[in-house]
């Protein structure tokens, strides 16, 4: 059974925030869902961390038909003003590009962390209980709205993409999948707020039903 991943109850109360200047001593990182050639869109999301169990985004921008040199120099500008300590990109498809500039700088090759879709990271003797990293990470990302540990921007785009998401399971494999009919806001969101994982994600994966 398909399902909305999250409620419409639980996107009115984390979308709260408006837009503030950084704080220069907090942690600051970024999740990045990069843009191809054409009409597809992409995004950057930036992320206080300080405390991550009061995450707050500081700063979300779509980017569009943009070459990965563009969006690799938009990453660096935006580092000059928040000095990013870790920077969450996918590294397959065309995020490859932007992943691989960022690797070969000197001043981010130390603070790029790569996070691909295909990868699984869920360690199980059972092949039906191995997960995506993408399922894992809307799964870290849907339980830190519910226990109120995130607050993102109220934005129109944002709401329209969590809005969009949700959970299937495969007849085949028994894996969980995730669809969406705008998912780049939601991607480069669920990338970083990883950076507030606590570990605790094994127990979580067999109580999502659907």
């Amino acid at each position: 059974k398909i399902r909305q991943i999250f409620s419409d109850k639980l996107i009115s109360r984390t979308l709260c925030l408006k837009r503030k200047q950084r704080q220069s001593s907090h942690r600051h990182v970024c999740g990045i869902d990069p843009s191809g050639l054409g009409e597809d869109e992409g995004c950057i999301a930036i992320f206080d961390t300080e405390d991550k169990s009061n995450v707050e985004m500081r700063d979300f921008i779509i980017t569009k038909s943009t070459y990965t040199t563009d969006i690799t120099k938009r990453v660096l500008n935006l580092d000059a003003i928040y000095e990013f300590d870790k920077i969450y990109i996918d590294d397959g498809g065309v995020g490859f590009g932007v992943y691989s500039e960022l690797l070969h700088n000197d001043s981010t090759k130390n603070r790029v962390v790569p996070m691909n879709n295909a990868k699984y990271s869920l360690d199980s003797k059972d092949e039906k209980e191995r997960q995506s990293d993408k399922v894992i990470r809307y799964i870290h990302l849907l339980k830190m709205m519910e226990r109120g540990e995130l607050k993102l921007l109220d934005d129109p785009q944002i709401r329209e993409s969590l809005k969009s998401c949700k959970f299937d399971k495969s007849e085949k494999s028994g894996k969980l999948l995730i669809s969406s009919s705008y998912n780049h806001p939601a991607e480069a969101i669920s990338r970083g707020v990883w950076d507030a994982e606590k570990k605790d994600l094994k127990l979580s994966v067999s109580l999502i039903k659907t």
